[in-house]
């Protein structure tokens, strides 16, 4: 199993096309040292739906949204 972690990229999305790679992405976010906002994005080539979790969100979500 392998997760990729980046911003937002055309290139990224070249590189790990789907269906091989699953992609997740997070709420848009304030970058601090740009002021800019930055939307990150989890590629996977495994479905995190069936992988059980031991973390705190247990409704499957990637990203907390609270």
């Amino acid at each position: 199993m392998v997760a990729l972690s980046n911003y937002q990229a055309k290139i990224v999305d070249q590189l790990y096309p789907a269906p091989k790679w699953r992609k997740t992405v997070s709420p848009a976010r304030t970058n601090h040292s740009t002021k800019d906002k930055r939307v990150e994005v989890l590629w996977t080539n495994y479905d995190l739906h069936k992988i059980k979790r031991n973390g705190r969100h247990s409704n499957g979500e990637l990203f907390p949204t609270a």
